[in-house]
């Protein structure tokens, strides 16, 4: 038996700590509360990111068409 599985036998586990690391790491509250918001923030630059894409696929779409109209005008 090493040290900690000795401690936690003879003291018992205690909340807050891990099992063979010992003391967990406390939360930061101050992350909790500033997560929603780059959460939205993450959210908002995706879906700018999806539009842009959009529209640059219609604009590839478009050219295409263009270019097949091109085509057979000329055959």
């Amino acid at each position: 038996m090493d040290e900690t599985a000795i401690r936690a036998q003879v003291i018992g586990r205690s909340a807050g700590t891990i099992s063979g690391i010992g003391p967990a790491p406390h939360k930061s509250y101050i992350n909790t509360r500033k997560a929603p918001s780059k959460v939205i923030e993450l959210l908002e630059l995706l879906t700018q990111k999806d539009k842009d894409k959009t529209e640059q696929l219609e604009l590839l779409t478009q050219n295409d068409k263009d270019k097949d109209n091109l085509i057979s005008q000329l055959t």
